[in-house]
């Protein structure tokens, strides 16, 4: 069985494309589903069976976010800066962190500094767990991103579709994605929640959409 993932153009679908084809090269242990061809806008991928991420799956593809953030930094990202594009190859740029988050420009820009992993847009759909492990789905979205900011997005994004699942639970799923990391990478905990509050405003629109069916301001799961 194949599943096809439509794309506005084509330039869409072979960005996307490109996407996977470096996170797929990387040696992170991490499962991608394989590519079966590219019909115009549409890319082919195998279908997967399984579900998108739950509260109790949060501390797993943290884990999983950890070890695809640690293989690109280390083969790839250690000389990036998040407030320039990286030229990964001569087919790949990916885009800085601050030019897509110019409306946060203010918030952001204080973290420019930092070490550079990756954004993907690592909402809970874009995960399919499996009896043996979860895989990483969905290639549309890429940049730049200090460490624990995909992370972020993984907390506001469970919490707003199906609610507050409390610290320890934010804990576990911090300590499971530091446990990837070098020290010097490491996220600690009230930076995620920096990120946390950015990663809800910039969801916020999408609420009563997309399986967002919670506010995160009812459903901060740091309370």
């Amino acid at each position: 069985m194949e599943f096809r993932k439509y794309y506005r153009t084509d330039s869409y679908a072979d960005t996307a494309r490109r996407h996977y084809r470096w996170l797929q090269q990387l040696d992170s242990g991490v499962r991608l589903p394989v590519l079966l061809g590219q019909d115009g806008t549409a890319l082919l991928f195998e279908h997967l069976e399984g579900h998108a991420v739950e509260p109790d799956d949060m501390r797993s593809a943290a884990i999983v976010l950890g070890k695809l953030h640690a293989a690109a930094h280390r083969e790839h990202l250690s000389s990036a800066r998040l407030d320039r594009p990286f030229v990964v190859s001569n087919e790949l740029t990916v885009a800085d962190f601050l030019t897509p988050r110019r409306s946060l420009s203010s918030q952001v820009r204080r973290f420019r500094a930092l070490p550079v992993a990756l954004y993907k847009d690592a909402n809970v759909r874009n995960f399919v767990v499996q009896p043996t492990g979860i895989a990483v789905i969905d290639f549309d979205e890429l940049t730049l991103a200090p460490f624990g900011y995909d992370l972020a997005k993984l907390i506001v994004s469970c919490a707003m579709t199906h609610g507050h699942f409390g610290r320890t639970r934010v804990r576990s799923a911090l300590d499971g994605y530091n446990s990837e990391l070098p020290a010097s990478l490491k996220c600690p905990e009230d930076r995620l929640r920096q990120y946390a509050t950015l990663q809800h405003l910039l969801t916020a629109p999408y609420q009563g959409r997309h399986g967002y069916r919670y506010s995160w301001l009812d459903v901060d799961s740091w309370r």
